[in-house]
């Protein structure tokens, strides 16, 4: 076993080599081999750095094969969000495709309940959850975990900034698993407090950044008036293949939505009340290029796996700060480059000075010229996505 290769299972090797995966990011080099050696993990890292196959490989290295009908979890990860949730297991699929005898499961919200427990009824070797939906499994009898010896809690500060820190514990309390591993992009006080209540002795690490793999984006800021910044949105997506759009609110992302479509950009609004499928569909669209503009809440901000962002704009100062590094940090990724605008009101254009204490870089005045307007292409003359419908008259995310 080499520095470089930390798993000894040759199926993993090859299919690493398969996935274009020949080198470790620095999260991984750290983690793998203490995970592996079954200690509790504590890893703050930034969004883009590789967690997901920092606690994956070594789970999938240790993982028993199980020669049931039913299998019994071994692994239990959870996850703030549907599409992390769904988007960890197809990671983990992709991980185990052409490998008998290992399942993955998904088990979150917006699916019935009812057809689900018949969908589980074979059990799974690795479940991935939001907390809420895992719980509902255990309060009927489900989900059992008397042989899940691994929790990993991913996106933890997201996790607790939604409100599931009692979740989280309670889920602990009845899994009671042997290994515990912790990654956050952020070391918020919430975070550190949970860590020190429930993970014993463990590996703790923190990566700033990973130059390796993360490029420093080109980040500008644009003060315009509320009646120009449409116009001024679409001049500057005019020549971006894949760009991402982040508003406040959700009812601005599909007002944003529908503007720019009537300008031909053809784009789609995404954010927490919408349909599962239809948001499945919409983030497959926009990975594969047939879409090329996402609008979205801050949903999208954090471990979404959204490749090869050219432009990420941000349409006002986000209602927490913190959120900023995580929108700006969504393009400049594996080495390619990215930029950031930040899209400002006159009245909020003192936000600017915040920028290096948040980023820790300056940002420049774009080069925009006021009354600027969008052109269509022949490329942008396609059909416009249809809207979805929220199912709440709630506004965030």
């Amino acid at each position: 076993m080499t520095s470089e290769t930390f798993t000894e299972n040759p199926f993993l090797q090859n299919r690493l080599q398969e996935l274009g995966i020949r080198e470790y990011s620095a999260i991984q080099k750290a983690v793998i081999p203490h995970a592996e050696n079954k200690e509790d993990i504590f890893a703050i890292a930034p969004a883009g750095s590789g967690k997901t196959y920092a606690y994956l490989i070594p789970i999938l290295e240790c993982i028993p094969h199980q020669n049931t009908a039913k299998h019994k979890p071994s692994a239990l990860i959870l996850s703030p969000t549907r599409e992390l949730c769904s988007q960890i297991a197809d990671t983990s699929r992709s991980l185990l495709a052409g490998q008998e005898g290992i399942r993955t499961a998904l088990l979150t919200g917006g699916a019935d309940m009812n057809t689900q427990v018949r969908k589980f009824s074979k059990g799974a070797d690795i479940v991935v959850a939001t907390p809420a939906r895992i719980l509902d499994h255990l309060r009927r009898h489900s989900f059992h975990p008397d042989q899940c010896s691994i929790l990993v809690l991913d996106e933890c500060d997201e996790m607790l900034s939604m409100g599931f820190l009692e979740q989280v514990q309670q889920v602990i309390r009845e899994v009671s698993p042997q290994q515990i591993m912790l990654f956050s992009a952020t070391a918020s006080d919430q975070v550190r407090s949970l860590a020190e209540s429930m993970l014993k002795h463990p590996f703790s690490i923190t990566i700033e950044a990973d130059p390796s793999f993360q490029a420093e984006p080109d980040l500008y800021h644009l003060i315009l008036p509320e009646e120009q910044q449409t116009d001024a949105i679409a001049a500057l997506l005019r020549h971006q293949s894949k760009a991402l759009v982040f508003c406040n609110t959700r009812s601005g992302c599909d007002r944003l939505s529908v503007q720019l479509n009537h300008r031909g950009i053809r784009c789609g609004s995404l954010h927490s009340q919408m349909d599962p499928a239809f948001r499945r569909k919409l983030l497959k669209e926009f990975r594969a290029g047939s879409l090329p503009v996402l609008i979205a809440t801050d949903v999208a901000a954090r471990g979404l796996d959204l490749p090869d962002l050219d432009l990420v704009i941000s349409a006002g100062w986000p209602d927490q700060e913190e959120f900023l590094v995580h929108r700006i940090s969504r393009t400049a990724r594996n080495r390619k480059s990215g930029k950031a605008i930040l899209l400002l009101l006159p009245k909020d254009q003192n936000q600017i000075l915040k920028i290096p204490a948040l980023t820790g870089k300056r940002s420049r005045p774009y080069p925009y010229r006021s009354g600027e307007r969008h052109r269509p292409s022949s490329s942008d003359k396609r059909r416009p996505i249809r809207r979805n419908r929220s199912h709440s008259a709630g506004n965030r995310r």
